[in-house]
């Protein structure tokens, strides 16, 4: 049984006891609220259906060597820029699937699940992670997502994007101490008029991935003279964080903060949210759960290594993006196919799972 049918089929267990507690003594079911929100419901359904956003899982990150050897395997390999960025340079047999193009093509043009692996690539590795965290979060298991994009693949963008953007320029403004959290809840509001949970998790996918998703992502440059608009999470170990973070930024452990009975609803609902890593990758990831929730959420590009980059360096030289992660992958410049079944008919290996 695929990973989705399995969550469909758990989706009506809450709906299900709901009506046949409800239905039993009467004096009972007064206790009992008369409607779950929807919020409720998706959040108990996904934190009970493998919660992947607290697992050992995310970041489903893949390097690009594993992705150039895995070219002649079963892999498929979507490339979600646009087709202008497509055309300049891509991997050799990546479809070009816009993302708000994503949901339909896995449930009407392939088998998903006969694939062994599906990539999303964009340019730097944040959409791609925010990608991949929305269809893992339907039950994709073989989703994942091309660490650091094009920029791993070959220096032209590397250049262009990641150096370009590796900076130090914060490290004298950062915090050392603590900020601790108000001792307040909120509750964002889902609603899709769907009744149950994993519709309303669909719906919800659906609609992050229809609007841009350029605008999840914002710069330290756009925030930095007033950063107190915005709830900063910065999603990182206790050592990382006490190594420095940006003013009034809270600490959110990694894999264990984002429960319903954690912290997850002690983020604000009531003014935009900035969440950053090291990289700015794991952030994406969660950034596409906190949308799907209904938060008002956005992911630092460049992650930490856009402020402070000569401390991460020093301090956690695996998370310092550098030139050791680029590769000089060979290019192609066609343009795409006009259709998806002609993107898929012109791969060069015949894959199972195509159209």
């Amino acid at each position: 049984m695929s990973n989705k049918r399995y969550f469909i089929l758990v989706s009506f267990l809450p709906v299900f006891l709901y009506f046949a507690v409800s239905c039993g003594d009467a004096g009972s079911s007064e206790k009992i609220k008369t409607a779950i929100s929807e919020t409720e419901l998706l959040t108990g359904f996904l934190e009970q259906n493998g919660d992947y956003i607290n697992s050992a899982a995310v970041p489903s990150n893949i390097d690009a060597g594993t992705v150039y050897n895995g070219r002649q395997k079963n892999f498929l390999i979507i490339d979600i820029r646009d087709a202008e960025a497509y055309a300049t340079g891509h991997i050799k047999g990546a479809v070009n699937i816009m993302p708000d193009s994503l949901i339909s093509f896995f449930e009407n043009v392939i088998e998903p699940n006969h694939f062994d692996t599906i990539v999303f690539v964009c340019d730097i590795g944040v959409r791609s992670a925010f990608v991949t965290s929305v269809f893992r979060l339907l039950g994709y298991g073989n989703t994942f997502s091309m660490k650091y994009g094009m920029c791993a693949w070959n220096s032209r963008y590397a250049d262009m994007l990641w150096m370009k953007n590796l900076s130090s320029h914060l490290i004298n403004t950062l915090e050392e101490t603590e900020n601790i959290l108000l001792e307040k809840t909120y509750t964002p509001v889902v609603s899709t008029g769907e009744t149950d949970p994993y519709s309303i998790l669909r719906a919800r996918a659906k609609a992050v991935l229809a609007d841009t998703l350029k605008k999840y992502f914002i710069g330290i440059n756009d925030i930095e003279s007033h950063l107190s608009d915005y709830f900063i999470i910065h999603y990182v170990p206790e050592k990382v964080y006490k190594a420095g973070h940006l003013k009034g930024a809270y600490r959110f452990e990694p894999r264990m903060s984002l429960k319903s009975l954690a912290l997850l609803y002690r983020i604000p609902t009531d003014r935009p949210v900035v969440l950053y890593c090291n990289s700015g990758t794991h952030g994406s990831f969660v950034v596409a759960f906190l949308r799907i929730l209904g938060f008002e959420a956005y992911s630092l590009k460049y992650g930490a290594n856009g402020f402070m980059y000569n401390t991460i360096q020093k301090n956690f030289p695996e998370h310092a993006f550098s030139k050791a992660f680029v590769n000089e992958f060979p290019l192609e410049t066609s343009a795409p196919q006009t259709g998806i079944s002609q993107q898929m008919e012109s791969l060069p290996i015949k894959v199972k799972g195509g159209c």
